[in-house]
């Protein structure tokens, strides 16, 4: 499934969407609901005003344009 919403870096807002994924649901032993969720993506930095970088001696550059996202996340019901 995809999942969409704003990411804020450095006062710029961009929306983006992510490859996301249920875990599931579960009752802990407390009587807790639980449920898990992860999901993946990519950003731009650029896209976000982070436009410093330098050159290394090697002809490369020390710092790259993608930004991986990955997120596991596990809530519970308040």
């Amino acid at each position: 499934m995809k999942i969409a919403g704003d990411l804020t870096i450095r006062g710029v807002t961009k929306e983006i969407e992510l490859d996301a994924r249920f875990n599931g649901r579960l009752t802990d032993p407390w009587g807790n609901d639980r449920v898990g969720l992860e999901a993946q993506g990519e950003v731009d930095r650029k896209d976000f005003g982070l436009v410093w970088n330098s050159t290394l001696e090697t002809g490369g550059v020390l710092v790259g344009d993608t930004v991986e996202l990955s997120i596991e996340l596990e809530a519970t019901r308040a």
